[in-house]
């Protein structure tokens, strides 16, 4: 019997249910660079914007769990706990809703791999799940999925399940490259890190100084999974002095596609000395680089968001505040048509509870409305109870209010002794 135990709750039956899953294993390379920076800790609005998926640790009681907020009542209730009677080593869930807001799909990473279980949000119907080996942390949400099928990658390895009927369909990629998928409406979209070959690699290191510019990948590539056969087919490449000559480093890996017209958002890495910006690209290459808008500021750049009418891109931001070296988290605003940026205070604190990570595991989502903004802050192991739970952000009203909806405490946990 594995350590680790999870239990999951419905609307039907308030008792909790503890449930044996079923294996089924996928042989899969963990990946770097690139996945390494996309976790699984951003909310999922379902498809009719009336209820909130988010995930949180409950240091009190050791565990982590999911819970569904529902707009109406203005209440959350867990749907999922996980634990580890061995451990007490902090595993946050991940979870998103399926595009036809039947189930909600709920991720643990653990050392051998990822407990994937398709949940039944209400109704009393069977329980898919699985675990995938070897996935490391790349088998991160959300996952892009079409037609009932969720597309993971891994490595080499990419990966297609069909929640209808449980089918799993994998192949090796020909890219040797680092590469993550995005969900863009009916598509799946990839960005591949193309690294440099040895002779290239050795040849830079010779004619810089600079160990940062030596571990920059030579180009990106950008394109269109091949939903069928799971291939790779590029509509852009761009060389990293490209990239450089706007004014534009690294790329933090977080994207996000305007389905109407497949455009594409993404922010840059912090760099020393220099402010991050956002990049807006297009299939005939780089569209623009807007700045943040925050001179004089020392910030970094999370995920971005497109407005639901692509005049406006929303972007998580940690800004350092000089004053008792505090922290504020907040969204930023940066319209496309050259007006100034705003910036929507979420919560502020010191900047201790602040961590390098922390723009990773608390990413926000746009509702289908395109009127609320949703963040969780409850991922690090010491979040105070009285900040852990689910943030609002009001973009349709001219005040930007945020509300805060706090997580349910959870029971605790007996853990075994160890002899």
């Amino acid at each position: 019997m594995p350590p680790w135990r999870w239990v999951v709750r419905n609307d039907a039956d308030s008792a909790a249910t503890r449930i044996t899953p079923t294996h089924l294993i996928l042989s899969l390379l963990a990946i770097t660079g690139l996945a390494l920076f996309i976790l699984a800790c951003r909310p999922s609005w379902s498809p009719d914007g009336e209820k909130v998926l988010y995930s949180y640790w409950d240091d009190g009681a050791n565990k982590t769990a999911v819970a569904v907020f529902d707009r109406k009542t203005r209440t959350s209730r867990v749907m999922f706990e996980w634990w580890d009677e061995n451990k007490n080593d902090t595993k946050i869930a991940g979870a998103q809703w399926t595009k036809d807001g039947q189930k909600a799909i709920v991720a643990i990473y653990e050392e051998h791999g990822v407990q994937l279980l398709a949940l039944p949000v209400s109704a009393q119907k069977p329980i898919q799940a699985f675990t995938l080996e070897k996935m490391g942390e790349s088998a991160f949400l959300p996952y892009p999925e079409v037609g009932r099928n969720l597309f993971l990658i891994a490595g080499d390895d990419l990966v297609r399940v069909n929640l209808e009927n449980g089918e799993i369909f994998r192949v090796e990629t020909k890219a040797k490259a680092d590469s993550l998928l995005y969900d863009a409406g009916d598509k799946v979209f990839y960005l591949s890190q193309v690294m440099q070959k040895p002779a290239e690699e050795k040849q830079a290191r010779e004619q810089s100084d600079s160990k940062k510019q030596n571990e920059m990948p030579s180009l990106w590539e950008l394109g269109e999974l091949d939903q069928r056969d799971l291939t790779f087919h590029p509509w852009l490449t761009l060389r990293q002095d490209e990239l450089e000559a706007k004014n534009f480093g690294d790329f933090t890996g977080f994207l996000d596609v305007e389905p109407r017209t497949s455009r594409i958002v993404a922010t840059e890495g912090s760099r020393e000395g220099k402010p991050a910006k956002i990049l807006v690209m297009g299939k005939n290459g780089i569209e623009r680089v807007l700045d943040a808008g925050l001179p004089g500021k020392s910030y970094e750049l999370g995920n971005p968001q497109w407005s639901r009418d692509g005049k406006t891109v929303y972007a998580s931001v940690l800004i350092d505040v000089e004053k008792n070296n505090e922290k504020e988290f907040a969204v930023l605003e940066v319209p496309l048509d050259g007006e100034a940026s705003r910036i929507d205070r979420i919560l502020d604190g010191p900047g201790a509870e602040f961590d390098s990570d922390y723009l990773t595991y608390t990413q926000i989502a746009l509702s289908p409305d395109g009127k609320l903004i949703a963040a969780t802050n409850g991922h690090k192991k010491d979040t105070q109870p009285e900040k852990r739970g689910l943030y609002l952000l009001d973009v349709s009203r001219a005040d930007r209010p945020v509300n805060f909806y706090p997580a349910p405490a959870l029971p605790a946990v007996q853990r075994r002794n160890k002899e």
